[in-house]
């Protein structure tokens, strides 16, 4: 692994948080809860903000850039065994260059780049040279690792409905809309609900379903004041044929400012829902299980769960779950989405 002596004595990993914004404490909380690694200096070009994750989370050293902080051979913080990304998607092709540069394994956030042209580029500039992996974590989220382990046991599966829903681009009373004061990017952003949210529900259903094909894709604007697709609804199918349908609405008045997410998987004799975190398996008529799993820490448990396999893969040299040619399927779907609705 580059960056550090295999003949040491094993230490925990020493990471570089690239990125201070909306995201970063969900990796600091993950990065915190291990033993075998830990954050010693993050870059942001806000300062202020860099620093304060830093205080909070007891990182070492803050940089203003990357290049900053990989400078000298990223001696100034004492050496690095691997980056995190966590900057906006429009700069993760330049980041994950400099980790090229400097042979350092990388975990980036999703998506890997704007588009999929880029994330193709990016993809072949990293082969053979580092190890890459995307932090996709929906599919990593204790739900859906539960509901996958379930399928794996249940017969037949015939249909699957995976939807979303949010007021986070709804204003409220004060005009103020949730996703757009958390994220300020998301008001000027064209490539939006799907890109940035649905992606991750795209993803998980891949995961449980295997590999997708698009059959037809809606793209909605809902409201002027904002550039980018406010819904996205998808329907798809299995390579078996059988069908998948994908759905996400961030303008649904009654639902959460987060995220809720609705599934349903029928099978031979047996049916899975799952409603805002209330897992339910029926066989036949019979509830058989029921176990409630609550959003918000099951949506911290992702980037958890993330984090820690890259960890793992990393130390044990296996593969990676979400590995960038994984990735590559979800955003083939989602490029394929925005051409069939807009052209491109």
């Amino acid at each position: 692994m580059a960056g550090r002596d295999k003949a040491e004595p094993a230490r925990p990993l020493r990471i570089g948080l690239v990125g201070a914004g909306y995201v970063a404490p969900f990796h600091l909380r993950g990065w915190a809860r291990l033993d075998s690694a830990r954050v010693v200096a993050i870059a942001d070009p806000d300062r202020e903000r860099a620093a304060a994750c830093a205080r909070e989370f007891g990182i070492e050293q803050v940089f203003e850039s990357p290049e900053a902080m990989l400078a000298g051979g990223h001696s100034r913080c004492g050496g690095l065994d691997a980056l995190d990304i966590a900057s906006p998607r429009g700069l993760h092709a330049v980041h994950v260059d400099l980790a090229i540069a400097h042979g350092l394994p990388t975990l980036c956030q999703k998506p890997l780049a704007p588009t999929l042209a880029e994330a193709e580029a990016m993809a072949a500039r990293a082969a053979g040279r580092i190890r890459l992996m995307v932090h996709e974590n929906w599919r990593f989220r204790p739900l859906y690792r539960h509901v996958g382990a379930a399928l794996r046991e249940l017969p037949g599966l015939r249909f699957c409905r995976m939807v979303m829903r949010t007021t986070a681009l709804l204003p409220d009373a004060a005009g103020v809309r949730p996703a757009v004061q958390r994220q300020p990017f998301m008001a000027g952003e064209r490539r939006l609900a799907l890109a940035e949210v649905l992606i991750h529900h795209l993803d998980a259903t891949r995961h449980l379903c295997g590999d997708l094909v698009l059959r037809h894709a809606w793209l909605q604007r809902s409201d002027p004041d904002l550039v980018g697709e406010t819904a996205a609804h998808l329907v798809l199918e299995t390579a078996g044929g059988m069908p998948v349908i994908v759905s996400g609405d961030m303008m649904a008045a009654g639902t959460p400012s987060g995220a809720a997410d609705w599934l349903e998987l029928i099978g031979d004799g047996w049916r899975i829902e799952s409603s805002d975190g209330a897992y339910r398996r029926y066989a036949g008529n019979e509830l058989v299980e029921e176990r409630h799993f609550d959003r918000l820490d099951d949506l911290q448990a992702g980037f958890d769960g993330t984090i820690r396999h890259f960890v793992e893969a990393l130390v044990g040299d296996l593969p990676f779950e979400t590995d960038v040619e994984d990735n590559l399927k979800t955003l083939r779907l989602v490029e394929e989405a925005y051409g069939a609705s807009w052209g491109g």
